[in-house]
């Protein structure tokens, strides 16, 4: 039996594919498998605006403006531009991750637009910090 780190950590291609999730640690490509990545930490409410009495609220759709997987390996990232993208760098995409409450994983759908290759830092057959945003997030589960 495989352990996983975090295994509600998961993965879809497409918009409400519940039935498709899967752990990312359970994605192994080229013998490697996925570090789930880090997304919990930079969740965005919306664009906020102020009233006249001072307060403030928030507009449009949530973000995840700075998610991040710690590693990546070149053939991970063809992986996740191929698979789970469709061959584009931002795609439709159901998540299970966390998002403020630390200890709540919930479902979504959202846009997962990939930062390009030169955005990144890379350590020779790998990167490290790889960058994404989570866009258009809709909490469904």
């Amino acid at each position: 039996m495989t352990s996983y780190l975090y295994p509600l950590s998961e993965v879809a291609p497409g918009y409400n594919n519940t039935g498709g999730l899967v752990p990312w640690e359970s994605i192994v490509v080229n013998n490697v498998p996925f570090f789930a990545p880090i997304i919990f930490g930079s969740y965005s409410p919306g664009e906020e605006f102020i009233r006249a009495d001072g307060t403030s609220y928030w507009m449009g759709f949530p973000a995840v403006t700075k998610g991040m997987f710690s590693a990546i390996t070149q053939e991970q990232v063809y992986y996740v531009l191929g698979t789970l993208l469709g061959g584009n760098y931002s795609a439709p995409m159901t998540l299970k991750c966390r998002l403020e409450d630390p200890t709540n994983y919930k479902i979504i759908n959202t846009i997962f637009r990939l930062s390009p290759n030169d955005k990144n830092s890379k350590k020779s057959m790998a990167w490290e910090k790889y960058g994404f945003m989570l866009t258009r997030i809709v909490v469904i589960g």
